[in-house]
């Protein structure tokens, strides 16, 4: 059975590959002259990884317990949600982010992703080539004119809203004077 290209120098298979499944790959081709390695970047041999799930389980959980995390969720509280709202809100991401990432580095899945992307991509421009849409670059920027500046967003009047320009040390909302 041939080797797919993105499969060549990869030892470890992937279901479905005419190979037993494995959990890890490891490169077996010696990249090590090429311009763009370096050992900080090189993948770790399979000899050399030690982390199981419960390694990987405890950096995420770290990962989630962080500064960032603690501002997201007492914004959330702040727009109304109750503590076990917000936590479930910052799990449910997270969760999301790993399952999603676990996703695009599978060799079973990712690549299909991104393909399916293409082809929609493809079929869309495809569709659309009367108005001159042959590329990304055709496309990028067609409603920029929609934008709204910073400036140009009103903000309330009321001394009780402290998410405004006065609180916060932006300029005079248009139209109001200062204090």
């Amino acid at each position: 059975m041939a080797v797919p290209p993105h499969r060549a120098g990869v030892r470890g298979g992937a279901p479905g590959a005419g190979a037993p499944a494995q959990d890890f790959v490891e490169l077996t081709e010696d990249l090590s002259g090429s311009p763009l390695w370096n050992p900080d970047l090189a993948p770790t041999p399979l000899s050399r990884r030690t982390w199981s799930t419960y390694h990987i389980a405890a950096l995420w959980i770290g990962m989630s317990v962080v500064i960032t995390t603690y501002t997201l969720a007492s914004g959330l509280m702040q727009q109304g949600m109750t503590w076990w709202q917000a936590m479930l809100t910052i799990l449910l991401g997270c969760g999301t982010v790993q399952v999603c990432t676990a996703a695009m580095l599978d060799h079973a899945i990712g690549p299909n992703i991104i393909a399916g992307l293409n082809r929609g991509l493809t079929e869309f421009l495809d569709r659309h080539a009367d108005r001159g849409w042959t590329s990304v670059e055709d496309i990028r920027g067609l409603r920029r004119d929609r934008v709204v500046t910073h400036s140009q967003i009103g903000r309330p009047d009321s001394k009780e809203y402290f998410g405004g320009h006065d609180a916060e040390g932006y300029a005079a909302h248009a139209g109001s004077a200062q204090d």
